[in-house]
């Protein structure tokens, strides 16, 4: 009987914790994937800004052939963290290279990237004609590991919910469904054992 007793009440446990749980991870995963599409798509907004900006900011220092002027106005974009790099271009060669090191320092750079970075390019023209061109990359590390870590702390709620789900349920199934179970097979031997006595008679 407490076999039965145990049997019924972890199937019961299982598969309400497991359906929770599905509909959390799968809420989650949902959630996940949108709120991603969406931080990508702010970027890729930013990143345009970022380039229009540069573009129109470069415009005289290029003209002027002033190589410190330039690096100066690329120091001041790269101030935002996500800015990985930037290159400037005059007439097809490069002018200015910056990017991040492993200790996210600004260095020069030749221009080869590679990795998964969002990038933007745009001419700059002087007097409606071209003089050169900048590359924009954005970095999304900072983007992922905020929701990474958003997503930890929300799986850890789900776990933490679903434990606080075993509790209730071994309390309630306790009081519930175990004793009223107990009480039918108690009824049930006392028929069968009362239709024995019968028979015997």
């Amino acid at each position: 009987m407490n076999r039965l007793k145990q049997s019924i009440k972890t199937r019961i446990i299982l598969i309400t914790v497991a359906v929770i749980c599905s509909g959390f991870i799968a809420s989650e995963i949902h959630d996940y994937t949108l709120t991603k599409s969406d931080a990508v798509q702010e970027f890729e907004e930013l990143l345009t800004i970022k380039a229009d900006r540069l573009a129109s900011s470069l415009e005289l220092p290029l003209w002027e052939v002033d190589r410190n002027w330039v690096e100066k106005i690329i120091a001041g974009e790269m101030d935002d963290k996500r800015i990985y790099a930037v290159f400037v271009e005059s007439d097809g060669e490069l002018f200015v290279g910056k990017q991040r090191d492993k200790t996210w320092h600004i260095i020069d750079s030749a221009n080869h990237i590679s990795g998964d970075y969002l990038v933007r390019m745009r001419t700059i023209s002087h007097q409606k004609e071209g003089i050169g061109s900048v590359k924009v990359y954005l970095t999304q590390q900072f983007m992922l590991e905020a929701l990474r870590q958003r997503m930890s702390r929300e799986l850890l709620s789900v776990a933490l919910l679903a434990l606080l789900v075993v509790i209730i349920l071994v309390a309630s199934l306790n009081r519930m469904v175990i004793r009223r179970l107990q009480n039918i097979m108690l009824s049930t031997r006392a028929i069968a054992s009362g239709r024995a006595i019968a028979l015997k008679s």
